[in-house]
């Protein structure tokens, strides 16, 4: 009950604000740019065709999106979702212009004035539609990519726990997720840790995207050995161990060096070429792997 009271609250919400929009479109029109004739009918013509439009939209390109996800997956269905929503929104403009009883000839006319009002009051607004549109076209992902976005806009702190030695060695300060909707002016990101974000368009279009949809990776960790037994002993070990993880798909690939000798360990450093696009699952596979080795040579000492 609770869910379809929101949902009844949000599409009265929106069809509120499609009629204010149509009204300051409608006064914008007919009494400041005065070559529409001011006539009820038109006028009703035009706010009925706008709300009963921007409803069929909505309805539509939901249920475009649940079907094109069952059978073409997410990302396509999703693809092609938004792709309907822009040319629908298009053909739905061009259809309240031609009610309003707007040509050609009026708008070259008023064009320079009107582009001029239109554009100074929905700069933002503006920029946003035509970044989504670009986006589409571009297409630096797709509804479903993993993806990290890091821009200027949004800056993040990059909390640092000590010893460093054992972070990673490059961080990209940004928000990874998997894409959900490109929409006309927001696009949302579903994060990792759960939230959905929603960044503006003409945002977005500005930001490096990292894409995270690859078969494999290079993964590396760090180690700190006791010293157990020789360090060349150790070395062949470790690299046989890590070769033999299910993660690991080049087993002659796998590199082991030592960064720092300590009286008590050696640091290593082990690298290896593992499937799948997540690092964390791979990360622990490999600990485990060193770890069950060191106590195996532990063991024979």
């Amino acid at each position: 009950m609770k869910k379809n009271g929101r949902k009844l609250t949000f599409y009265a919400s929106v069809v509120v604000i499609i009629i204010a929009v149509l009204a300051v479109f409608t006064y914008l029109l007919f009494f400041v740019l005065k070559y529409i004739p001011v006539r009820f009918e038109v006028v009703f013509n035009v706010i009925l065709a706008g709300v009963v439009g921007v409803v069929a939209i909505t309805f539509l390109v939901r249920e475009i999106r649940i079907v094109g996800i069952e059978l073409f997956g997410e990302r396509k269905g999703g693809a092609i979702s938004s792709a309907f929503k822009y040319f629908a929104y298009i053909v739905l403009a061009l259809v309240i212009l031609a009610l309003a009883g707007v040509n050609g000839t009026s708008l070259l006319v008023g064009g320079t004035f009107a582009g001029l009002v239109i554009g100074l009051a929905g700069q933002t607004v503006l920029s946003n539609i035509f970044a989504g549109m670009l986006l589409l076209i571009s297409r630096p992902f797709e509804v479903g990519d993993r993806v990290t976005l890091t821009t200027w806009q949004y800056g993040l702190v990059i909390p640092s726990y000590p010893p460093k030695f054992f972070s990673d060695d490059r961080l990209i300060p940004g928000y990874t997720g998997i894409v959900r909707d490109i929409g006309l002016i927001y696009s949302k990101l579903s994060l990792d840790e759960g939230p959905v974000i929603k960044i503006p368009n003409g945002v977005l279009i500005q930001s490096a995207v990292v894409s995270h949809g690859v078969k494999e990776r290079s993964v590396s960790v760090r180690y700190q050995a006791p010293k157990v037994t020789d360090l060349r002993e150790l070395l062949d070990a470790v690299r046989r161990a890590v070769s033999e993880d299910k993660w690991v798909t080049d087993p002659e690939g796998v590199k082991v060096y030592v960064q720092n000798i300590m009286p008590d360990y050696y640091l290593l450093l082990v690298q290896a070429t593992c499937r799948g696009d997540l690092e964390e699952p791979v990360r622990t596979s490999l600990y485990v792997t060193i770890e069950d080795c060191i106590k195996g040579l532990s063991s024979k000492k």
